[in-house]
């Protein structure tokens, strides 16, 4: 187990290193993705990890940017926060893959204190928002450093909003009940 974190906390070092732009909010991707969602066992969730990661060395798209492209210059009620989270998620990964995720974790300058801080205080942001429509960037904090399937083009042309759009109309009918 211990070689498959160090393997894919390198590999999100890495990925995240090759980003263009100043924040990086990541969502990882695996090429085994639907085998890793009906395995059972732990051995084999580590034998379909490691699969991914030998497969995919030389893949540039093994992760996305939440806020890459328009998304970094967007005026939001949560921009700010959401850009402190990528601040420290970055440290805190490069910490963990040079360092080893028990000394980022436990280590007394790791980051992960930080990194845990601006994350409640992201979710407090979004708890203190009096309409959820007032952020269209809600919707990356429900996929922020998740392992998900690559987005089919139709997705990624559509983008965040259309999501953001189904979300908040059912988070709102769901609060309305």
């Amino acid at each position: 187990m211990y070689r498959l974190s160090v393997e894919l906390l390198i590999r999100a070092k890495d990925a995240i290193e090759r980003l263009p732009g100043i924040y990086k909010l990541p969502v990882y991707h695996v090429s085994y993705y639907e085998e890793l969602l009906q395995v059972t066992a732990d051995e084999e969730i580590r034998r379909v990890l490691l699969h991914s990661i030998r497969d995919e060395r030389d893949n540039k798209k093994v992760l996305t940017n939440l806020l890459g492209g328009t998304w970094a210059h967007l005026q939001d009620p949560l921009s700010g926060k959401l850009k402190v989270l990528a601040e420290k998620y970055d440290a805190f990964i490069g910490n963990a893959a040079t360092q080893g995720i028990l000394a980022a974790i436990f280590g007394e300058e790791s980051g992960w204190a930080d990194l845990r801080k601006a994350y409640v205080d992201t979710f407090e942001a979004v708890a203190a928002l009096d309409d959820i429509k007032q952020s269209s960037m809600v919707g990356m904090l429900v996929r922020a450093f998740l392992i998900v399937s690559s987005r089919p083009s139709i997705w990624a042309k559509l983008g965040m909003r259309m999501f953001m759009n189904l979300w908040s109309s059912h988070y709102s009918s769901s609060c309305s009940r």
